[in-house]
């Protein structure tokens, strides 16, 4: 029998690595998963939650695996230092060698690993940052990392109205946000299918 020819995508693996605080969503990346199965038939999308490599070391070394050999790393729900001091020199060694990095509804220490192709909130003088940090006073005070994310999403549809197409990273940053709070299986394929289609290097 002639052997199948293999696709671009089998012949190019897609890793996507998520670690988040707990388990809950575990059943929806499941869902998206399937989902996206059809079309990259080489995905490779792994769970790690803090609730289980915060206690097993076992769980720690397959989430630093993960993250290490991720295309695509999605960290998000990260406020507790016992669980940033874990995977966060990871997640700082991985940024500049993955296709995307998109750290959200975090630490702020978190989310600055973000890396989205142009937008880069490492970067101090980020235009995109800088209109971040904007967002995070209220009365002349600085606000906390959650409560400036959860103003930012209640104020999604008007902040994307007022990002020029040019600044489509930061828009892409926004969409990320407002798609895994949703919470559903179809929202979390749209994010993922989201991060493959813009961010994705080679054959995808």
């Amino acid at each position: 029998m002639t052997p199948r020819p293999i696709s671009p995508p089998e012949a190019t693996p897609l890793r996507i690595a998520i670690v988040t605080m707990d388990s809950h969503l575990s059943g929806v990346i499941a869902a998206a998963r399937a989902a996206l199965a059809a079309d990259h038939p080489g995905l490779v999308l792994e769970l790690h939650t803090a609730e289980r490599f915060a206690a097993d070391p076992a769980s720690l070394a397959a989430c630093v695996r993960a993250i290490e050999t991720a295309d695509i790393v999605i960290a998000t729900m990260l406020f507790l230092d016992d669980h940033i001091r874990l995977v966060r020199p990871h997640l700082e060694a991985r940024r500049t060698n993955c296709d995307a990095m998109l750290c959200i509804l975090s630490a702020a220490e978190i989310v600055n690993l973000t890396k989205l192709d142009r937008l880069d909130m490492s970067r101090q003088k980020n235009p995109a940052l800088q209109f971040l940090r904007s967002l995070r006073k209220r009365g002349g005070k600085e606000v906390s990392a959650a409560e400036s994310q959860l103003r930012m999403l209640r104020r999604l549809p008007r902040l994307l109205r007022l990002i020029p197409g040019t600044a489509q990273d930061l828009r892409n940053f926004f969409l990320g946000m407002s798609y895994w709070l949703a919470g559903s299986a179809d929202n979390i394929e749209r994010l993922l299918r989201l991060l493959v289609a813009r961010y994705a290097a080679g054959p995808r």
